[in-house]
């Protein structure tokens, strides 16, 4: 269970797993959601239904002051349940200006949500759990991103393509990197370097030390995935 709300002490850093029991809930509604909902028009309908009951959700933990762990499930299927509906648009909606200015729009919205009275400024503080300015904020980056990345062609390069296909993978184990890389490495090119140079080694160390390591999670991914299938299946 430690896996699903992310509280295992002795894991360091740990709590980024948090994210493991919303995901399983989106992927099973998600597959009612692929059956039901097909056209455009449905997909919109339901991602307003979702925007909502964010605001409902926002409304019970910021105002009412109850924020337990239900609704703190609650709030974050729901917000990331509109990520996963907005993938169904990716191929069906154009990127075109409009969508440019209605990602600036939310995204306008989303900073002035965050005053300080209802909502922190700190996005990352709207994040745990997701609230509607998140929410926003998000949807407004991806039409810019999905604007934008409709103009130009990234280049294919081959390593940038493998962290990608293994980003689940990346993202589940970056903690056990980033403690290793802390203990092994930036505690002393620290106090030795300039900051900037610092900041530069760390980002391209942490790129090829994910890369790197991930191949080795994968395997053992791939090998517990055989065999709780194989006890499935007996």
């Amino acid at each position: 269970m430690f896996l699903f709300i992310g509280t295992a002490n002795f894991i360091p850093k740990d709590a980024h797993t948090w994210f493991i029991f919303p995901f399983l809930v989106i992927m099973l509604l998600g597959y009612f959601a692929g059956k039901r909902l097909t056209t455009v028009r449905s997909i919109i309908i339901a991602c307003l239904i979702l925007a909502v009951a964010s605001l409902a959700a926002d409304y019970v933990m910021r105002v009412l002051g109850y924020r337990g762990w239900v609704m703190k499930q609650v709030s974050n299927v729901v917000v990331y349940g509109i990520f996963f509906l907005t993938g169904f648009l990716y191929k069906r909606v154009k990127a075109n200006f409009q969508l440019l200015l209605c990602g600036v729009v939310c995204i306008a919205i989303a900073l002035c949500m965050m005053n300080g009275t209802l909502y922190p400024r700190s996005l990352q503080s709207c994040k745990f759990p997701a609230s509607f300015p998140f929410m926003l904020y998000n949807l407004g980056a991806l039409a810019i991103m999905a604007f934008v990345f409709a103009r130009i062609k990234l280049p294919d390069w081959k390593w940038l393509n493998t962290y990608n296909q293994r980003g689940f993978t990346i993202y589940l184990y970056q903690n056990w990197v980033f403690y290793a890389f802390h203990l092994l490495v930036f505690r002393y090119i620290r106090a030795a370097l300039p900051g900037w140079f610092t900041a530069a080694v760390t980002v391209a160390s942490l790129f090829v030390l994910h890369l790197w390591l991930s191949r080795y999670f994968e395997l053992i991914e791939n090998w517990a995935a055989r065999h709780i299938t194989r006890l499935l299946r007996t």
